[in-house]
């Protein structure tokens, strides 16, 4: 991969820098100006204005990728802001508090987006990631056009730090840095696309493998270069690789290979440092109750209510997949021969399903539900195939 070279990346932190310190001191200037000019404005109003303008900035940010990446068609998956994340359905945005010791919750935010492998992936990523910079400038725009053209007011104080602080932060976003070292900037991610392949950027292509899947293509279309690129990169690509492998073989009904794949997730995950074991908690979870409710659903446990009954269908892990938990109580209903509750949580999980964004979801769901209806009762059947 072409990248830039350490020194200039040092030089691009030490710019980025320059420019926080520049803006600092220019609102720190114009709140002194503002205080003691021929109308002074109050203390409380610049506060408060100021803790407007530092809210708003991630907001807009996040809004913009969130609005590029749909004008590109890509795939929505999740969008963080601070301490809450949004999850876009087909009708409407699902949102939960992320807990107070989650590795995601902070003060910034991001959003994943995955991109339709039919069309130029490279040119979609370039426009998202740049929508969030445009946004925060077209947002200043705005500010400023108000505060001319509005008559003098005490808003006018309030348009001033909003405008400063998006026209901060949306420049700060197009320099190509590392954000504490680590992260890339949309600037850098935008100055790789330029230069590289999509595919050849460092954990790039799960994105083009879920952007797959999204689309609703057959496994059988993947590329497995995309699979053996994974396997050598950095973690927690291979994780992800192996996770792939269990799902697919789920899927195929391969029991022995979905235990293997399984076997392999876990290992990888119990080896990993503090912070990326909670990031891979959500995926494990998942992993399992898929386990234990294909097992039970192909007749492979000896109690399989009781495995069923025994999963924690609360936990934060299923929250991204809403129309699990619903299926996993429906399976058990159905297995001790309670009829009228299967049909309930059948039904719940045919709405989650279907207002899923990712086109594939639903056709899958659904052929999930016929077999949990084909062990009830002919009559219960009946009625939960017409629910």
């Amino acid at each position: 991969m072409r990248d830039l070279s350490p020194r200039a990346l040092r030089r691009w932190t030490y710019l980025s820098r320059a420019w926080l310190g520049a803006i600092w001191a220019v609102l720190v200037g114009a709140f002194s100006w503002l205080m003691s000019g021929h109308q002074p404005v109050s203390m409380w109003l610049l506060v408060g204005a100021s803790l407007a303008a530092m809210l708003s900035v991630v907001p807009v940010h996040e809004c913009g990728h969130w609005w590029a990446a749909r004008l590109r068609r890509m795939a929505v998956a999740m969008v963080v802001i601070g301490p809450l994340e949004l999850q876009p359905r087909r009708r409407g945005v699902r949102l939960r508090l992320l807990g107070r010791k989650s590795a995601q919750r902070g003060l910034g935010g991001w959003v994943v987006a995955l991109p339709d492998p039919r069309r130029d992936v490279r040119r979609d990523a370039m426009w998202m990631a740049a929508g969030g910079s445009l946004a925060n400038l077209l947002f200043a725009a705005a500010c400023i056009v108000a505060a001319v053209l509005l008559p003098p007011s005490s808003l006018r104080p309030v348009l001033a730090p909003l405008a400063v602080a998006n026209i901060a932060i949306g420049v700060l976003n197009l320099m190509p840095y590392l954000i504490g070292g680590r992260t890339p900037s949309d600037g850098l991610n935008l100055w790789r696309l330029s230069r590289n392949r999509y595919e050849d950027l460092p954990g790039w292509s799960l994105k083009l493998v879920l952007g797959h899947f999204a689309a609703g293509l057959p496994a059988d279309r993947l590329d497995p270069a995309l699979l053996r690129r994974m396997s050598n990169e950095p973690e927690p690509m291979p994780l992800m690789r192996d996770w792939l492998e269990f799902d697919a073989a789920l899927r195929a009904g391969a029991a022995d290979d979905a235990a293997r794949a399984l076997v392999r997730v876990r290992e990888r995950a119990a080896g990993y440092p503090p912070q990326m074991r909670e990031l891979a908690a959500d995926l494990l979870a998942m992993s399992e109750v898929q386990d234990v409710f294909h097992r039970a659903l192909a007749g492979g446990d000896d109690d399989p209510v009781r495995a069923l009954s025994a999963l924690d269908l609360r936990q934060p892990g299923l929250w991204r997949s809403p129309q699990v938990a619903p299926r996993v109580r429906a399976l058990a209903a159905a297995l001790r021969g309670d009829a009228a509750v299967a049909r309930v949580e059948l039904e719940r999980s045919r709405r989650y399903a279907e207002n899923d964004p990712v086109p594939g979801v639903a056709a899958y769901e659904a052929s999930l539900r016929e077999r949990i209806v084909a062990l009830m009762p002919p009559a219960a059947a009946t009625a939960g195939a017409a629910g």
